[in-house]
């Protein structure tokens, strides 16, 4: 899976937030347990290169917060869960990951 950011945005320099970093995103492996399940918190994208396409949540790093801020933010963003326990999985940077630009993203993941 092409780890793509940026929920209903395309990336580009009017979309990336002022106060963010423009080449440095997290994604957050969301796991729960429902019914005696686990289970993965996926979105569908509506715009831009991954439309229609399944990916994890994430977003770009703001200037002032360190990666792990950065994820626990999108976590209370998407699941409404604070304080929560995010642990890093690794850092993707391939050159030619994300096509229009160069991207290197960190993931992380936790337990809701």
């Amino acid at each position: 899976m092409l780890p793509v950011n940026l929920i209903n945005e395309v990336i580009d320099e009017e979309t990336i937030p002022a106060d963010c970093i423009s080449n440095l995103t997290v994604d957050n492996l969301i796991f729960t347990l429902h019914e005696g399940k686990l289970k993965v918190l996926l979105v569908k994208f509506n715009k831009g290169l991954a439309t229609n396409k399944w990916g994890l949540v994430g977003h770009w790093v703001r200037s002032d917060e360190n990666l792990e801020t950065a994820a626990s933010r999108v976590v209370k963003n998407t699941a409404g869960v604070e304080n929560l326990y995010v642990d890093q999985l690794g850092a993707f940077g391939d050159v030619d990951r994300y096509p229009a630009r160069r991207i290197i993203t960190i993931a992380f993941y936790s337990l809701v």
